[in-house]
């Protein structure tokens, strides 16, 4: 992904309703999924359909580990089926966390087989057989909804929903700082090229997907941000 300029967004065409997308730690290509089509979209680094891959089922999170090139999707629906995909795309293995804190919002491989797991008022860290290792961070606000997080060299990067407006917070022993997201645009996940830029995957409207740099070098691409609207703002 090395050659995506930093302060542009990435658009897909209007072919599909996306509801996720993930960077390729392999290949540094666009993983995209819309919950329907029992499909993955793989589009160029430029945002050209170059695929379209047939799956058992529709896909509704797909995410990619820029640290172990692991792809891993979750199951249609409410279920917390986590399936592991092979280089191809193939479905290899599944599994069912045991943890019983609701519908799982998004994951994102770590090393040693471990999984940085969002529910909807929980941050957590689990292994692959889906025992809780350790809880990062409780939501006890019923107003405030975890949707996506992804771990940096200075912390995690999470994403959430505070009373119907969207933030980026990073979470990070010395630091904490907010982004606010306009509501006419609408993040689903967040996810790493291999250079460890984040990256968030999102749509404004009702097809017009992209995904944009919002976090790299220690600080938020705010420049990045403001391609997409004008009135976004740091807290």
């Amino acid at each position: 992904m090395s050659d995506i300029n930093l302060k542009t967004a990435i658009n897909l065409p209007s072919c599909l309703t996306p509801i996720s997308g993930a960077i390729c730690g392999n290949c540094g290509s666009i993983l995209v999924t819309d919950g329907i089509t029992p499909a993955i979209f793989v589009f160029s680094a430029c945002g050209k359909l170059i695929n379209e891959i047939p799956t058992p089922t529709p896909y509704r999170f797909i995410t990619s580990s820029q640290d172990t090139g692991t792809v891993l999707v979750l199951g249609r629906g409410c279920q917390n089926r986590i399936i592991c995909l092979d280089c191809c795309y193939n479905e290899a293995f599944e599994f069912t966390p045991f943890l019983n804190a609701g519908t799982i919002k998004s994951i994102y491989p770590l090393s040693n087989g471990r999984l940085l797991v969002s529910y909807s008022d929980l941050l957590a860290i689990l292994n692959r057989r889906g025992t809780l290792l350790n809880s990062l961070r409780e939501n006890n606000d019923p107003f405030t909804e975890f949707e996506s997080a992804v771990p940096t060299c200075d912390g995690i990067i999470l994403l959430y929903t505070k009373r119907g407006v969207q933030y980026l917070e990073l979470d990070s022993a010395d630091t904490a700082f907010l982004v606010a997201i306009p509501t006419s645009v609408r993040l689903r996940n967040l996810t790493k090229a291999c250079d460890g830029t984040v990256y968030a995957f999102g749509v404004q409207g009702y097809k017009n997907a992209f995904l944009v740099p919002v976090y790299a070098n220690g600080s938020f691409i705010c420049d990045a941000l403001s391609t997409l609207y004008s009135d976004s703002c740091p807290l």
